[in-house]
C-alpha cells in the first residue's frame, strides 16, 4: 500500500462523506496495536493488554495493580505496544514511578492504573495508590510512530508465536496461580493471629479454635511456599488442591470461591 494514496484515498472518502455524495459509512481511527502494561511475574513479565489493537479512538482501559514484594515504596509501570504475550517481546512507549507506597505485605496495596490514548495517539498513563490518593500521571510518546511494515511484521509474529507464547504462558500459569494462593493466605493467617490476640484471655475455646485453624492452614501454606519456591509444576499443582481443600474445611471456602470453582473444573467434577 502507497501511503500518500492511502491518506488521499481516505481524504477523498471522507470528504464524500462529510458532503453527504456518500451515506451509511462511518470512519473512524482507531489504534493499530494494543497498548498494555508490563506486569511482574516470576520468570518472563507479561504484557497484559489494557487496550487492545483496533479500538475506537479515543479509548481507555483500566486495572488494579498490587506490590509483587513485601513493603515495596515504589512502583515502576512500563507501557507496552504490542501483540505478544511477553513484555520482551513488546515495544517499550514509555515509564512512569509512583513513589511513597505506604509499607504492607506483598499483594496488599491497591494502584488503580488507567491508560488513554486519543485520536492523534497519544497515550497517557496515569497510576493512583488507592489508600493514600498518591497519584502520578504522564503523556507518553505517540503510538502511531511505527511503519506500517513495522506493525505488519508485529502482528504477523504474534500470529506465528501465538502456540509456543500460549505454551509458555500456561506452564507459568501454574507458578502465578500458586503464588497468588500462597501469598493470600498468609494475609489471612495474619489477620487469623490478629483476631485472636483481641480475644480476651478467658475465652479460651475460641482463642483454641483460632489457633488450630491457624496451624492446619499453615502446614499447607508452608509446603505450596516450598513447592512455589522449588518451580515444580506436578507439586504446586498437589500443594495448591491440598490448601484448598484445607481452607474449605476450615470454613474459609467463600473468600476462595474463585479457587476452588478453578480446583473443580480441573479435577472434573
Amino acid at each position: 500500500v502507497n501511503p500518500d494514496e492511502a491518506v488521499a484515498l481516505g481524504a477523498a472518502v471522507q470528504g464524500a462523506i462529510l458532503s453527504k455524495e456518500i451515506t451509511g459509512i462511518v470512519l473512524t481511527d482507531v489504534n493499530s496495536l494494543s497498548i498494555g502494561i508490563e506486569k511482574t511475574v516470576v520468570g518472563d513479565n507479561r504484557n497484559e493488554i489494557l487496550i487492545p489493537r483496533n479500538s475506537k479512538l479515543p479509548a481507555r482501559g483500566f486495572k488494579v495493580y498490587s506490590t509483587s514484594a513485601p513493603n515495596q515504596r515504589r512502583i515502576l509501570v512500563n507501557v507496552l505496544q504490542g501483540e505478544r504475550v511477553f513484555a520482551k517481546d513488546s515495544k517499550l512507549l514509555g515509564q512512569l514511578y509512583l513513589e511513597g507506597i505506604p509499607p504492607a505485605p506483598k499483594g496488599v496495596p491497591k494502584i488503580a492504573v488507567t491508560l488513554s490514548i486519543d485520536r492523534d495517539q497519544l497515550v497517557t498513563v496515569e497510576a493512583l495508590e488507592e489508600t493514600t490518593g498518591r497519584r502520578r500521571a504522564a503523556t507518553l510518546t505517540t503510538a502511531g510512530t511505527l511503519t506500517k511494515a513495522e506493525v505488519d511484521r508485529m502482528v504477523n509474529e504474534a500470529a506465528r508465536f501465538a502456540r509456543e507464547d500460549a505454551a509458555r504462558a500456561a506452564q507459568q500459569d501454574i507458578l502465578l496461580r500458586g503464588d497468588s494462593l500462597n501469598n493470600r493466605v498468609k494475609i489471612l493467617l495474619m489477620e487469623l493471629a490478629s483476631e485472636e490476640k483481641k480475644l480476651k484471655k478467658w475465652d479460651k475455646s475460641t482463642k483454641t479454635r483460632f489457633a488450630n485453624i491457624g496451624m492446619r492452614i499453615v502446614t499447607k501454606q508452608m509446603a505450596l511456599d516450598a513447592a512455589v519456591t522449588s518451580r515444580v509444576d506436578s507439586e504446586i499443582e498437589r500443594c495448591e488442591a491440598e490448601l484448598l481443600d484445607e481452607l474449605k474445611a476450615c470454613n474459609q471456602a467463600e473468600s476462595y470461591k474463585e479457587e476452588l470453582r478453578a480446583l473443580a473444573i480441573r479435577r472434573g467434577e
